[in-house]
């Protein structure tokens, strides 16, 4: 079984980015955040949850400067 403790970092990556970008509803978010995340990673089924993480983190970085 996977730890549960990985769901609430991305989640607050996700809210952190949501929030930076509130006019945006959450298909809009999710087609944008995927079309980011298959350029880099190239696998968005496959991808381990780590992966995810950082590339929440990342987003939210390029989003503050």
């Amino acid at each position: 079984m996977r730890d549960i403790n990985r769901i609430d970092p991305i989640i607050e990556e996700l809210r952190k980015y949501w929030k930076a970008n509130q006019d945006l509803r959450f298909g809009q978010i999710w087609y944008l955040v995927h079309g980011k995340f298959n350029e880099v990673n190239k696998n968005l089924f496959y991808s381990e949850d780590d992966a995810w993480l950082e590339f929440f983190k990342d987003l939210n970085n390029e989003e503050v400067k």
